[in-house]
């Protein structure tokens, strides 16, 4: 199977220029993430992605999650000695 991008124009995807298919072809469109709005093509991880999810090897791909902290995220003060410390000292 041969995988070929393009960029949609006034509802028709515009294939880049010396790319021909043929008349009558029926072909399958599937929209990329939008994280992939200014490249040309998507990168090599997504494509593999992509070929797994099609080979039935994946289930679905999942957006990854927020890089944002969940949740109450400050610090705790704990007694004791530095963590650093305690390792060093049982090393010896």
């Amino acid at each position: 199977m041969s995988v070929y991008y393009g960029v949609v124009k006034g509802n028709a995807v515009m294939l880049p220029e010396g790319m021909h298919l043929a008349e009558g072809l029926v072909v399958e469109i599937r929209p990329l993430s939008p994280r992939h709005k200014n490249s040309k093509q998507p990168p090599s991880e997504d494509l593999f992605k992509q070929r797994l999810l099609e080979s039935t090897l994946l289930r679905g791909i999942k957006a990854p999650s927020s890089s944002l902290p969940q949740g109450d995220r400050a610090p705790i003060q704990v007694k004791g000695k530095p963590l650093s410390q305690m390792v060093l000292e049982e090393r010896r």
